[in-house]
This record gives structure tokens, sequence and C-alpha cells, in this order.
């Protein structure tokens, strides 16, 4: 079973922090950048979302659910000799490049 959180890393100087996602699968942990930034006071991490007080929170949470669906079905469809730390970053990352050049 795979486990898919959030949660924000350190802010740079204008106060945003990134916001990571955090896979677990045994002792397997990898962590990616989603290439979203938010202010911590928007972040709700109970509900792994971010709030309505940031202007982009539809946008982002869209997008997180869908990084967290794809990582999910990735784990359910792939055979497991391709569950490499590598592998897992590169199908990630290639989501997030993606959202970056269609925005």
């Amino acid at each position: 079973m795979v486990s898919v959180k959030f949660y924000l890393d350190k802010a740079d100087k204008n106060k945003r922090s990134p916001i990571h996602l955090v896979l677990r699968q045994k002792e397997v942990q990898i962590k990616v950048a989603t290439g979203e930034k938010i202010c911590k006071k928007d972040w709700d991490n109970k509900n792994q979302k971010v709030m309505d007080s940031e202007y982009r929170h539809n946008s982002i949470n869209k997008f997180l659910e869908f990084l967290k669906q794809e990582v999910e079905r990735h784990f359910e469809t792939a055979p497991h000799s391709q569950f490499t730390d590598k592998k897992v970053k590169e199908k990630i990352s290639s989501l997030v490049s993606s959202r970056k050049e269609n925005s």
C-alpha cells in the first residue's frame, strides 16, 4: 500500500513555502517538489489542501489531487520491479513539468 501526502517545506524570503509530495511504501520514502508555493497560513495540513484564502486554491488543489491519483494509479498498475526511487521521481517530475509547460 502506498501513502501519498503533501507537506510544506521551508519558506523562501517572500514567506512562500514549496509544496512537496511525499510518497511512502514500506521502508521507502520519496520526496518530490510539486512546483507550487503558498503561504503557510493558507495550508490545511489535516485535509492536505490549500485553503480558499489563497487565490489559486482551486487550481492548486486540483493539481495536487491529480498528482496523488496518478502516483496511486502508477503503483497499482506498474510491476513492482519498476519501483525505484529514480523512476518514481521521474514519473512525478514529468507530471510537474507538463503542468508548467501548459500554464
